[in-house]
């Protein structure tokens, strides 16, 4: 018996890791059936003309190691041609609908591009469909809701998770020419997941609280969910939404400070200790941070339990470890600002400054991160249109 079959929507840094993992799962009979979604038929036929492979770089006790996997690849567009096909087919023969069907979807892309990048998906997205967000930054699935499925009813089966894998688009360090489909998986970690509930509150009666854990243990179960933790170096687990929205908000600060900072001064992780004004900065962006998500998460997360987990103190610790546990990443936002791309500031400082705005809290330092990194890239931008020299002092 094949595995489930699970499309991934992004084949950028994280995505590639993702799919290729799921690619190397052991046995055959439960290895998951993986294919690429890229963005263009331009896109694949890229990819095909070089090699139509992942290829994933680490370094295990010290050794180079590279993981090459052929995983399939199509554009949006096919992909719903095929599914719209393979529908009226097996509506003749009263069957089930063959492999063009998004049964599990793993999305991966920019967090800013998810709504665009589902749209030509929509028509092969069933109720049925799991739906995994893996991504930087908060605020997708309430985009997707309000674009797509305002009707609860007939929402797909949506998950979240966030990685602390560090993965960057360089290819193997020995090479001058790279591909634009080898990664080099700088630092590894693991992935977080859990189910949006249905009812995301907290329980008020005993049969409430019932209903959540039955929900609780069917997502557990889910197949998509089950394929992420058996693939190999993936370290993937499952647990309860309130327990993930604390950890999502934990990537969040430390993303808060990291990302803009590393973009705006270009350089890695740890050189960030050598600022001068990091400790202000860090307490102002954490302050900041704590009174937001305290205010948002006060009616899904136990009181007692939010105000131990959304404190200056820890966050400060936690932006403090991670800096020191990724020194020698480059983050994703600094590789954004160097290839004057869009960045993903408006969904990770962005967010705070939306929900300060809701509920009425100051959040002057992550505004000033906002306009900052808007402002880098787009004078980048301008820079790169007039060839401008740099300047030098």
């Amino acid at each position: 018996m094949a595995g489930p079959r699970i499309h991934i929507l992004g084949a950028g840094n994280i995505g590639s890791l993702v799919a290729t993992s799921l690619a190397a799962t052991p046995g055959k009979t439960c290895q998951p059936l993986v294919n690429l979604i890229l963005r263009s038929p331009e896109r694949v036929r890229d990819y095909e003309r070089q090699g139509g492979a992942l290829t994933i770089y680490r370094t295990v006790a010290g050794v180079p190691v590279e993981i090459s996997r052929q995983i399939p690849a199509v554009d949006p567009n096919s992909l719903v041609r095929r599914y719209q096909a393979s529908l009226g087919q097996s509506n003749k023969n009263k069957s089930k609908p063959d492999n063009s069907t998004l049964d599990n979807l793993v999305v991966s892309v920019k967090t800013h591009q998810t709504v665009s990048a589902l749209g030509p998906l929509i028509p092969a997205i069933t109720p049925s469909t799991a739906i995994l967000l893996l991504q930087n930054g908060m605020g997708s699935y309430e985009s997707l809701c309000r674009t797509y499925w305002p009707d609860p009813a007939l929402r797909p089966q949506f998950y979240v998770a966030i990685t602390t894998h560090g993965v960057n688009s360089v290819g193997a360090p020995h090479q001058q020419h790279l591909s634009n489909f080898s990664f080099t998986h700088a630092s590894p970690g693991y992935i977080t997941i859990a189910r949006v509930p249905s009812n995301p509150q907290l329980a008020e009666t005993s049969d409430e609280a019932l209903e959540k854990q039955q929900e609780e243990d069917a997502s557990r179960q889910s197949p998509l969910v089950k394929a992420l933790e058996h693939a190999p170096g993936l370290k993937a687990r499952y647990v309860p939404y309130p327990e993930f929205l604390v950890t999502q908000v934990d990537k969040l600060v430390a993303n808060a400070v990291i990302n803009p900072l590393t973009a705006l001064y270009e350089c890695y992780n740890g050189e960030l200790s050598a600022l001068s004004s990091l400790d202000s900065l860090v307490y102002g962006l954490s302050r900041e941070c704590a009174d937001v998500f305290c205010a948002e998460y006060r009616d899904i997360i136990p009181a007692a339990e939010l105000h131990a987990s959304f404190n200056v103190a820890r966050f400060a610790d936690l932006v403090s470890s991670v800096i020191k546990a990724t020194a020698e990443n480059r983050s994703s936002m600094l590789q954004d600002v160097l290839a004057l791309r869009d960045t993903e500031i408006d969904d990770i400082c962005g967010h705070v400054v939306r929900l300060g705005y809701k509920h009425g809290k100051g959040v002057l330092h992550h505004k000033m991160m906002l306009d900052l990194v808007k402002s880098k890239v787009s004078l980048g931008r301008d820079r790169a249109k007039r060839s401008a020299p740099i300047v030098n002092i």
